[in-house]
């Protein structure tokens, strides 16, 4: 069989069991469905069996099977962000697998023009952190306009709006720091105890975006209404796990949160246009404010 088949079974495969767990006569079958003149899914268990260690290998997605039911599905860590993030592996192999396997597809393809964020730091830091050695760099501070030398404890990377963070403890503190205004980024030999520092990811099971809660701030029961458009958009890219959206009055919905409101979430707010904050009161008189501001402006 060709490679192109090959690897347009394989990114079959991995869509089917994104979503839901399936017994190998169903993917099977769900093969043959999608077998043309040009291309035959048709396989075997043996071939199957390669498909899984193959996808692997190459592209990280580990597909378990569930003895009991003999279904199969793309296994995931007991964690919040497993969901995202084997949905995000399955549609970056989704694209990547679509572009190699066609060429001719570039042409329908618009890319955003802006400079590709600099995250060539990315493999060494994340070594780092599997290893649990500190690193050293030279960090550019905009709002300051400073260059300071940094030693950390790095702990995890983050992506947020076209950019690479690296989220550290530094000098006791967590702090979040961008990839592209490191430089001179060095591993030391110096190993940190992990599990003697905070809690990072239960800080931002509650956080949208960056920004991390200050001293005494708690989780906030948040509720906003939008419009039927507003809805649609937020129905199909939530904007954290928490959400839940229920029908309100005049024809609007009601979206509720668990989060608590840092500087990130407020601007993810302010960019939606048309919402209307219920609750909590000091977060309504953020975004009325922001709203005031913009109209004296214009």
């Amino acid at each position: 069989m060709c490679k192109i088949a090959i690897t347009k079974r394989q990114q079959l495969i991995v869509n089917m069991l994104t979503y839901e767990r399936l017994t190998l006569n169903e993917i099977m079958e769900r093969l043959n469905r999608a077998s043309s003149d040009e291309f035959d899914f048709n396989i075997s268990r043996s071939t199957f069996c390669r498909d899984v260690r193959d996808i692997y290998e190459i592209y990280g997605i580990e597909i378990g099977c569930d003895n009991s039911s003999n279904e199969y599905y793309i296994e995931a860590d007991e964690d919040i962000i497993s969901p995202a993030y084997n949905a995000r592996l399955a549609e970056s192999y989704d694209i990547y697998e679509s572009l190699k396997a066609d060429k001719k597809y570039r042409q329908f393809i618009l890319l955003d023009n802006r400079k590709v964020n600099d995250s060539h730091y990315l493999p060494t830091i994340l070594e780092a952190i599997k290893q649990c050695r500190e690193i050293s760099f030279r960090y550019h501070n905009f709002e300051k306009n400073e260059v300071t030398e940094r030693t950390v404890k790095p702990c995890f990377v983050k992506e947020f709006k076209y950019r690479w963070y690296l989220i550290c403890v530094d000098r006791e503190l967590v702090k979040v720091f961008a990839l592209e205004r490191m430089s001179h980024l060095l591993t030391l030999n110096s190993i940190f105890d992990r599990y003697s520092l905070p809690d990072i990811k239960r800080l931002y099971r509650h956080c949208f975006g960056l920004n991390l809660p200050r001293a005494g701030e708690t989780v906030e029961k948040i509720s906003f209404t939008v419009n039927a458009v507003n809805r649609r958009y937020l129905e199909s890219l939530p904007l954290h796990w928490s959400q839940k959206i229920v029908d309100g009055s005049g024809g609007r919905s009601v979206v509720k949160l668990q989060l608590y409101v840092t500087y990130d979430f407020v601007m993810e707010l302010r960019s939606m246009g048309d919402i209307e904050v219920m609750n909590p009161k000091h977060l309504a008189e953020m975004i009325v404010g922001a709203k005031s501001n913009m109209m004296k402006i214009s």
